[in-house]
């Protein structure tokens, strides 16, 4: 019985930690995005970068 008790509290951290790692924002992925693109299919390569006013995009 004792472990009982000493397990259930343990398994529900871990299960509330790993759900809230799973949160991922807009913000999170415009800034995963942001970087130099290039085409694979002789398409206009383009640059995402953050700047003061939001995220902006350069074709070249």
């Amino acid at each position: 019985m004792k472990q009982i008790r000493f397990i259930c509290p343990v398994l529900l951290c871990a299960v509330l930690l790993a759900l809230s790692s799973c949160k991922e924002t807009n913000a999170d992925r415009l800034k995963a995005m942001c970087g130099h693109w290039e085409s694979v299919m002789n398409r206009p390569s383009f640059t995402i970068f953050e700047s003061a006013d939001g995220y902006k995009v350069t074709m070249q």
